[in-house]
């Protein structure tokens, strides 16, 4: 048998083992993805154990706001976003322009709350712009909903109900906390933990987050 004869099945054999080496490399690169997406996977709030659960009706609690009036939780006529914060925490202070723009975004009343002297309150409220109406100064408020570490959020929808919270400090936390409500999870670093395979490829479509909660 001549040369010319073997040059056919040397290509084929070159063509499989080709094909084999190309396999075997996107077998590797995927298994690669998959642990650099569960290293980045989206950071969620982190959401304690203290504190009433997703679903809890909170629209009949009251509190005091900086313009002396009683308001329902269940009452501001739209999915709220309550926002503990305090004036000697400087990451509330970083943190309440961005969860303006997500409050916006979202079309979401934002509230923040705290627990301080009413004076030095309205001098923190001033300073941000925040209108008294939307800050609420009450110690009991905090205490019932079991807040213990600053800035801590409260999604609420339009009658008050608890959809998702937690603990943050960036845009991604309180992001995290619309994509809970859209997914019905407790929480996303929950649902990630529990499904580690869908950190990679995990995306939620944009929706108008507060027609879907609002009752």
């Amino acid at each position: 048998m001549t040369f010319a004869s073997y040059a056919p099945v040397a290509s084929e054999i070159a063509l499989y083992l080709g094909v084999a080496a190309v396999g075997s490399i996107l077998i590797m690169t995927r298994r690669a993805l998959c642990t650099f997406g569960a290293r980045i996977a989206p950071a969620g709030a982190l959401m304690t154990a203290g504190g009433p659960p997703r679903g809890a009706q909170l629209g009949a609690l009251t509190a005091m706001t900086l313009n002396g009036e009683t308001q329902a939780l269940g009452a501001f006529g739209s999915p709220a976003l309550i926002m503990f914060v305090a004036d000697s925490c400087p990451i509330s202070s970083k943190l309440i322009p961005i969860a303006r723009a997500v409050a916006r975004a979202e079309r979401l009343v934002l509230v923040l709350a705290g627990d301080e002297e009413t004076s030095r309150q309205k001098r923190f409220a001033e300073r941000l712009g925040q209108s008294d109406a939307r800050f609420i100064n009450d110690a009991d408020l905090g205490r019932t909903l079991g807040v213990d570490k600053l800035p801590y959020a409260f999604l609420l929808d339009a009658t008050g109900g608890l959809v998702a919270r937690g603990l943050v400090n960036s845009r991604e936390h309180l992001e995290s906390l619309v994509t809970s409500g859209e997914l019905g999870i407790d929480s996303l670093q929950a649902y990630l933990a529990a499904n580690p395979a869908k950190a990679v490829a995990f995306h939620v479509p944009p929706r108008e987050f507060s027609q879907e909660i609002t009752a």
